[in-house]
């Protein structure tokens, strides 16, 4: 069956003005992971449209064309955010919050996933531009469009973010909104996630491997 290998972003540029473009460390994870898994051969490469999504696809294989896709891109985790507080409108205003925190990582952990409970919960959908029943359907169509497409022992790459990621194994997995949040929460930057398609159904066969950051420094190893 066709395998498809779902690459998390290299790390990006969290509290930053822009978030959406790799830090130095996540254009080195990027170049690491090519080096472990790239051999050009048959396999076809995907991203989404978010500079993040690319500049990973670029450092994975560079010179190599691949197909773009906004159904890979992330969930608007500003919009989400924001619709439980207000004040919390641009990832520079989510910086500025947490700048006097001690621990700014898990005080935005917890922001995050109350608003992402609330958004998943589907009682608040008109207070979203995307519910989560809708972003579930587009990562679902992607996913059916790429199987199509992929031969009998097709491989393909696509480089996401961890929330499309998440919601594909909680598809394979039958995983509740809560589980699936913890599939979300362990993501590594620059990990691989596979899964075999056919007409029918879907397959777990491997889940977050970073070893090739391991191997290569363990300081490579980032969440976000």
């Amino acid at each position: 069956m066709p395998r498809i290998h779902f690459v998390r972003h290299g790390q990006a540029s969290f509290g930053a003005e822009d978030y959406d473009n790799l830090s130095d460390i996540g254009h080195i994870q990027s170049k690491v992971l090519g080096k472990a898994m790239w051999n050009e051969g048959d396999e076809r490469l995907f991203s989404g449209t978010l500079k993040r999504h690319r500049q990973t696809a670029e450092g994975f294989a560079p010179g190599t064309e691949y197909e773009q896709d906004g159904r890979w891109n992330e969930f608007d985790y500003i919009n989400i955010i924001s619709a439980l507080h207000p004040e919390l409108n641009s990832s520079k205003a989510i910086g500025d919050a947490l700048k006097s925190s001690e621990n700014a990582n898990i005080d935005f952990q917890a922001i995050y996933d109350n608003s992402v409970a609330r958004w998943a919960s589907g009682e608040y959908d008109a207070d979203y531009t995307e519910s989560r029943s809708d972003f579930r359907e587009r990562i679902r169509s992607a996913v059916a469009d790429l199987a199509r497409q992929l031969p009998k022992d097709g491989n393909a790459y696509v480089f996401s973010s961890g929330g499309p990621i998440s919601a594909v194994v909680q598809e394979v997995m039958a995983l509740s909104e809560d589980t699936t949040r913890q599939v979300e929460r362990v993501l590594h930057n620059a990990s691989v996630t596979t899964i075999s398609v056919s007409s029918n159904r879907m397959q777990m066969i491997a889940f977050n491997q970073h070893h090739h950051l391991e191997a290569e420094n363990v300081n490579l190893i980032t969440h976000r």
